[in-house]
């Protein structure tokens, strides 16, 4: 079972079962018609904050940096009287700016037992990546100030390779049947995702079972 291909919300999938993620949809809002305009990570999480295309907010590739100068939404929502947190997978090269507080991973981070930076600090934890990060998530909206608004950004390091699940969900789907992909589709080995069979393949296909058909 891969992360990414998990679907949640628009099915009821046993094997895949999401009960508080199908709480959340149904009592909130769902983005049913959401588009990308950069979908690799780093260009990505700049294109979210800024709401501008790559060659306006500066940040084309993986190793670019995100100006720390530059405008975006945590700087607007924290001039409005928000209060701002970030915390889990930042990657933009520089430290947050437009955050009252802020804890991220270094780059990338790691899975098991990761170091995060907190306001310039950088200390070592004990535990798996998403669990530490919800935990810090939730500290903070606990300290907050009930009486003002808040944005917080919790940007989780899954389902980012290399695949590494927590202890306890290791064995979660140990003796099940994975569902088949569907018909013209099959197994990408790299990552067990389903994608289109190539055209040279279906003709490979339909000419071995034309000779063997002989």
């Amino acid at each position: 079972m891969v992360p990414r291909e998990i679907r949640a919300c628009a099915n009821e999938d046993r094997l895949r079962s999401t009960p508080n993620l199908d709480r959340i949809a149904k009592a909130g809002m769902r983005f049913d018609n959401c588009f990308c305009t950069n979908s690799i990570c780093t260009p990505s999480r700049a294109a979210i904050l800024t709401g501008q295309y790559s060659n306006k907010n500066g940040v084309y590739t993986l190793n670019d940096r995100l100006d720390p100068n530059r405008n975006h939404v945590a700087k607007e929502l924290q001039r409005g009287g928000y209060q701002t947190a970030m915390i889990g997978k930042w990657h933009l090269a520089s430290d947050p700016t437009g955050f009252d507080y802020w804890n991220i991973l270094p780059g990338q981070g790691v899975y098991h037992d990761p170091t995060f930076i907190k306001l310039g600090e950088r200390k070592q934890y004990t535990g798996y990546c998403t669990d530490l990060i919800a935990d810090f998530t939730l500290d903070w909206l606990k300290q907050r100030d009930p009486k003002k608004p808040f944005f917080a950004m919790c940007h989780h390091k899954a389902p980012h390779r290399p695949w590494e699940p927590g202890p306890k969900y290791k064995d979660l789907f140990n003796g099940q049947c994975v569902d088949k992909c569907p018909a013209g589709q099959q197994r990408n080995p790299a990552n067990g995702m389903c994608v289109p069979i190539p055209a040279s393949v279906w003709i490979n296909r339909s000419a071995a079972r034309s000779r063997s058909a002989i």
